[in-house]
Parts: structure tokens; C-alpha cells; sequence
């Protein structure tokens, strides 16, 4: 980012610390307790409302605003409050998301003091095995910590995909 904007690197990050330190932004760190891949660990970040994120991407609310960036904006929703829950959920509670090197990725993790839920989100109300294929590869390869997943999308209820996927309503999170 320094380098598409001509920004210094110590510049952007007091412009981070100050958004979080105001309570503007979260980051969402990278899940740490895979050994099995190398992992992607840069964290990202997430605005407190969707509105504020809107207006620093200078997105216009208008009618066609879903059809073009709804996946993110629902991703984003969901990032929210899935921090939020392991903020109130309290010690031992965690968002994190998970990316490989090779590619592989689950937007999100939601860690408890027994287990880790992969969590994929999608802008469909079709979903397919297919749209569950990150979340089935984090579950073979973390067996100890993570037993179930869910692809968050726009079904009006719940759907098995696979044996240990679910795909839910964004109300059912």
C-alpha cells in the first residue's frame, strides 16, 4: 500500500494505530496454530461500521451497490461480528482468518477454548460443495482443533454441503 500511495510505511501504520486506537478499525490476525502449511500471517483490516468503510472506499450507496460489491460487504458484515462475538465471548475466544502460501483460504476462524470453526462467506443462495472446498481442506488439515465448518451466504435456512458443512442464513451466525 506505501507504494501505490507514495505514503511512507511509518506514516501508514500511525494512520492504522490511530483508526484503532480510536476504535474506528480492528485488524484480524492470521490463525497460528497450523504447522502443517505456510501460512499467510499480514493481518487485515476491518472497519467498525460498514458505512465508515463505504465512505474511506468511496462507495455511494445506490441501486446497483449490492450487485457489485455485495460479497465483500457481506464478508465484511460478518467479520464484524464475529470479532465482536469473541470480544464479548471473553478470554480464550478469537476471530482469525486462514490463507496458505499455495493459496488456500477460509475467511474466517472462529476460535473457542474447544474448538476452531472455519467459516466461509459467500454472495449466493445456491451454494455448492464447491463453495465449501477451503473450509473441508482446513478441516482434514486440522482435525485436533476443528470438527465442523459453515459457508455464510444468502440461503434462507440451513443446508448441508458436506458431512461437516453447513451453509447458513448471515441471521443464523
Amino acid at each position: 500500500m506505501s507504494q501505490e500511495s507514495g505514503i511512507a510505511v511509518s506514516t501508514l501504520k500511525n494512520y492504522y494505530r490511530v483508526l484503532v486506537d480510536t476504535f474506528l478499525g480492528y485488524w484480524l490476525h492470521s490463525y497460528k496454530k497450523s504447522s502443517r502449511r505456510r501460512l499467510v500471517t499480514t493481518p487485515a483490516f476491518y472497519f467498525f461500521d460498514l458505512g465508515v468503510r463505504n465512505a474511506a472506499a468511496e462507495i455511494r450507496l445506490n441501486e446497483t451497490l449490492l450487485s457489485t460489491v455485495g460479497g465483500p460487504l457481506l464478508e465484511h458484515l460478518v467479520g464484524l461480528e464475529l470479532i465482536q462475538k469473541a470480544a464479548y465471548s471473553g478470554r480464550g475466544y478469537r476471530a482469525s482468518f486462514w490463507r496458505t502460501v499455495s493459496g488456500s483460504e477460509v475467511d474466517f476462524i472462529f476460535e473457542t477454548p474447544e474448538e476452531d470453526i472455519p467459516i466461509e462467506v459467500k454472495w449466493t443462495d445456491m451454494p455448492t460443495d464447491r463453495d465449501a472446498r477451503h473450509v473441508k481442506k482446513f478441516l482434514e488439515l486440522n482435525p485436533e482443533r476443528a470438527r465442523r465448518g459453515y459457508v455464510v451466504c444468502r440461503v434462507p435456512q440451513a443446508q448441508e454441503l458436506s458431512e461437516n458443512v453447513l451453509a447458513i442464513p448471515f441471521e443464523g451466525l
